[in-house]
């Protein structure tokens, strides 16, 4: 709590001599004065447990006789391509310098798809590999959305409700399980997997349940901080404009049926580079406007 003065530091008299207050009573006392005597969560990387989190304990129960903190969350360390992060290595990567390299969404997302108590690595592969994750969420979300909705509920709709609300519970068990964020995830591509076949089965779906699938997909997004904004309206197309597109759409597939693959290629690939995305699937070709938020 107290440490002596050497020649050359700031120091104060007390009734222990001569020095200043060690660096840990500053936190117990900022967390004492804004958060109150007892907090909910505290946070901080493994190398803090000791001796600096110890040390806050120590200070603020002394002081107190209460509970310092209910629940301590200590993170592992993030790594760069293999290597420990440090200024002395030279590969020290800030919140800034991880945006010229992608979306916040995407770093986010990044960051959650590994538990929080174990090591994570920052390369630029593993950055692909996130944004890949996302729009596949992403384009199921799209897929659903797309679907003609009927008034009446199927005996299909009701199973896919059914799976959904499972893989909520299943969210939901791995959440409370000190934020298990990567098993979470996983039940989201199992929601992904049961869309992608109800839609390649089903050429419309009851209203109800589509909107209530839709709700529960992006509330559990909305849980890890994912965005969901695409809407065709959103976008700014005109009704003229979408006809254009379908237009290149159909001229694509007939390139296609005369195996004129290089000219379809292309078709597909000028879109995307305007943020036309193409997904071929067994009911033909849909296209999808690409979302900003993962630019």
């Amino acid at each position: 709590m107290w440490k002596g003065w050497k020649p050359g530091e700031p120091g104060w008299h007390s009734p222990w001599g001569k020095g200043r207050p060690g660096w840990h009573i500053e936190c117990s006392t900022m967390a004492q004065k804004y958060l109150g005597e007892t907090i909910d969560i505290h946070m901080g990387g493994k190398d803090l447990i000791f001796p600096h989190h110890e040390n806050e304990i120590a200070q603020a129960e002394a002081a107190t006789g209460k509970p310092f903190v209910r629940y301590w969350l200590h993170n592992e360390w993030l790594t760069v391509e293999g290597e420990k992060m440090s200024k002395s290595l030279g590969n020290f990567i800030t919140v800034r310098d991880a945006l010229k390299m992608c979306s916040p969404q995407v770093l986010r997302f990044f960051l959650i798809s590994s538990h929080y108590r174990s090591p994570l690595d920052f390369n630029k592969e593993a950055l692909r590999i996130s944004r890949r994750n996302l729009e596949r969420l992403i384009r199921a979300l799209e897929r659903l959305n797309d679907i003609p909705e009927r008034d009446s509920v199927k005996s299909e709709d009701e199973k896919l409700l059914s799976e959904i609300e499972e893989a909520k519970k299943r969210f939901e068990e791995a959440m409370d399980d000190d934020f298990n964020t990567p098993l979470a995830i996983s039940t989201l591509f199992s929601i992904v997997k049961a869309i992608n076949n109800y839609a390649d089965a089903n050429e419309t779906i009851g209203k109800p349940v589509k909107q209530q699938v839709l709700k529960i997909f992006t509330g559990l997004l909305d849980v890890l901080g994912i965005e969901w904004s695409i809407d065709k309206q959103e976008t700014g197309l005109t009704g003229l404009l979408e006809d254009v597109i379908s237009i290149l759409v159909d001229v694509r597939n007939e390139m296609r049926k005369r195996k004129e693959w290089e000219i379809a290629d292309s078709i597909r690939e000028r879109l995307k580079k305007t943020g036309i995305i193409l997904e071929d699937t067994p009911k033909g070709t849909r296209w999808t406007i690409k979302n900003p938020t993962l630019d």
